[in-house]
């Protein structure tokens, strides 16, 4: 009589793996509407350590970054979705955001120091 499968077979089974990383997915989309970021960006590093080229948990990890001002970290979420996924158009429209961004970001320090520091830039991919 054969029992349930080990552990390790069932943490390998590729359809469950698929639906945890589905349903981690998921969760993560969530979170970030309802603006539990960290908890976003923790589900998202969870989703990327089962499928380092998800481009949905690149690209959200990226828009989360972004708004808390993580601008390298977005910056190299969006280096790894580029060389996973180089003809996404989710991509470039997620890279223009973050170039929006920082330069937002770099006039609002320039105004506010009045030029006496200098803000370095974050490229995009």
């Amino acid at each position: 009589e054969e029992g349930p499968p080990a552990k390790d077979e069932y943490n390998q089974d590729p359809e469950i793996v698929q639906l945890r990383i589905e349903t981690a997915g998921n969760i993560a989309a969530c979170l970030e509407q309802q603006g539990r970021l960290k908890e976003c960006k923790e589900t998202c590093v969870a989703v990327l350590a089962q499928d380092p080229t998800n481009l949905k948990a690149l690209l959200r990890a990226a828009r989360v970054a972004t708004k808390q001002g993580e601008f390298v970290e977005a910056r190299t979420c969006l280096k790894h979705a580029n060389e996973a996924h180089p003809s996404s158009p989710l991509v470039a429209r997620d890279a223009a955001a973050l170039k929006r961004r920082v330069a937002e970001y770099q006039a609002k320090r320039k105004a506010q120091f009045g030029g006496q520091l200098q803000v370095d830039e974050v490229a995009t991919p």
